[in-house]
């Protein structure tokens, strides 16, 4: 992953601390709760809205046009297009028939659903024409760079500003965000119109397309969605002021997750051509070198957070000190990360997506009951507990399934004790 795209990434994710800070010390830790269940409600239905199909860009577009099957990729192109609108339709229909009466901050975060939608199908389309930049910046840095400006600006007009203007900001900044992506997809899909000239668009490998995309989607319902997944779980049984806990103790392990989530995807290429060009000596000194870099980032980063914790806690408002239990759990997710390994990325490079797919099904049911009963039983640190055994769930079952089907085992202790294994091996 270019150091460049990290940056945006890391500066994006400052900036959506940082209308945290806004709001919490605003509106309290309760008022900001019921706002991170409307934006996870938004943000969760937009992958219904797209079925994941964003997700098989790269795939098809970038696999058509390198074929010079323009006809396919133009055709591909349409359908996703045409998907998204129709199934927003839909899921916004289905979410207000279900809900029922809503709030007028839940109002908007339905209605937000199809234009995040947008910017996700956008997201792919830039990534399938090979434009890493333009698929990463708007929604990485962009977006909450701009929710933080609009935010910023309706509190500093009025300090009680009621929290659905916080969700008329989110709506606005993603309409941004599409217009800008709208802006840099002209070009390229004009070409694409250009080369495939009077070839009319044909649908006849929507099977495949939808396939795919519904399957990688659903692999990636998981892990993107998680935190969204267990806020919108645990609001069943907890008040909002624990939900606001929840919400900021995830985001600020979400910093050392992402670094080491960045060091997977970096080794990723490298894994992969040692893999296929059966090279395993190189592949484990590969994997073994990761794990080293993932243990002392993950060591690096928990000891930051559990001692700059209650510090940066306050930042927030004195009532979030009561979070640092919650932190404190939380804190095990990079540790679970870090010692299961790159086996998830491993596992995407074959071809068993379905297999994924089940691991990822039985870790949502994890997630589901852990939070659920967690929540009921132990409050936000019982949720804390449900998110953590979640995780426990998803990497055993990769881990194992990638050693089982690949013959790679990517925990720490194994490539720890094969190299040392293979070095006595070599003395003798």
């Amino acid at each position: 992953m270019p150091v460049t795209l990290v940056g945006f990434r890391i500066f994006g994710a400052l900036s959506g601390m940082a209308m945290a800070i806004v709001l919490t010390s605003q509106l309290g830790a309760a008022q900001f709760g019921l706002i991170a269940q409307a934006l996870s409600l938004a943000m969760l239905l937009s992958l219904f809205c797209t079925l994941g199909l964003e997700a098989a860009c790269p795939k098809f577009l970038i696999g058509n046009i390198e074929q010079s099957d323009f006809k396919a990729a133009r055709s591909f192109v349409y359908f996703n297009f045409l998907v998204t609108i129709a199934m927003s339709v839909i899921v916004v229909s289905a979410a207000f028939w279900v809900l029922g009466s809503t709030s007028p901050s839940t109002t908007i975060a339905i209605l937000a659903a199809p234009i995040v939608a947008l910017t996700r199908m956008a997201a792919g389309f830039s990534m399938g024409f090979s434009n890493v930049y333009a698929a990463v910046i708007p929604r990485s840095f962009l977006r909450p760079f701009l929710c933080l400006c609009l935010v910023a600006s309706v509190v500093y007009q009025s300090t009680a500003a009621p929290i659905h203007w916080v969700l008329i900001c989110f709506f606005l900044a993603n309409f941004l965000v599409f217009v800008v992506q709208t802006v840099t997809l002209a070009r390229p899909i004009a070409q694409l119109r250009r080369e495939a000239g009077a070839q009319k668009v044909s649908f006849v490998d929507w099977c495949k397309w939808l396939g795919f995309g519904t399957v990688i989607g659903g692999s990636i319902l998981f892990i993107e969605f998680f935190q969204h997944i267990s806020i919108l779980i645990a609001s069943i049984t907890l008040p909002a002021s624990d939900i606001a806990y929840l919400d900021v103790c995830m985001k600020l392990v979400g910093f050392v997750t992402f670094g080491i989530v960045a060091v997977n995807q970096s080794y990723l290429p490298r894994n992969a051509q040692a893999f296929f060009g059966f090279e395993t000596t190189k592949l484990q000194a590969l994997l073994r070198q990761a794990a080293m870099i993932r243990c002392i980032a993950s060591a690096l980063g928990v000891a930051v957070i559990y001692f700059a914790g209650p510090s940066v806690l306050r930042l927030f408002g004195a009532e979030f000190s009561a979070a640092m239990p919650v932190l404190n759990v939380l804190l095990w997710l990079p540790f679970l990360i870090g010692f299961f390994g790159p086996a998830a990325n491993m596992l995407s490079i074959t071809d068993h997506p379905v297999v994924l797919l089940k691991i990822v099904t039985v870790a949502l049911i994890s997630l589901c009951v852990g939070v659920t009963l967690g929540g009921k039983f132990g409050g936000v640190i019982g949720v804390a507990y449900g998110v953590v055994f979640s995780w426990l769930v998803w990497g055993a079952l990769v881990a194992f399934v990638t050693w089982r089907r690949m013959g790679v085992d990517t925990t720490f202790i194994a490539l720890i004790i094969n190299h040392r294994t293979n070095s006595r091996r070599q003395a003798t």
